[in-house]
C-alpha cells in the first residue's frame, strides 16, 4: 500500500506539474478515478489479446503461429 501511495502521489505531482506548463487546470477527481480504471483496462485487455485474433495491415496477428 505504501509503494502504491507513493506511486500516486509522484504521478499527480509530475501531471499536476505537466498540466501547469500548458496551462492547463489538473483535475484531481479524474485523475484518482482514472487511476482506478487503469489496472481494469490493462488486465481486460491482455486478456483479450490471448483470446481473441485480430488483423494489423490486412493480415492476422498472432503470437501462436
Amino acid at each position: 500500500m505504501i509503494l502504491i501511495g507513493i506511486k500516486l502521489v509522484l504521478e499527480g505531482i509530475f501531471l499536476w506539474k505537466i498540466a501547469q506548463s500548458f496551462k492547463q487546470q489538473f483535475d484531481i477527481r479524474a485523475f484518482l478515478a482514472l487511476q482506478i480504471l487503469y489496472p481494469i483496462y490493462v488486465i481486460s485487455v491482455g486478456i483479450l489479446a490471448q483470446i481473441k485474433s485480430y488483423q494489423w495491415k490486412d493480415r492476422p496477428a498472432s503470437f501462436y503461429r
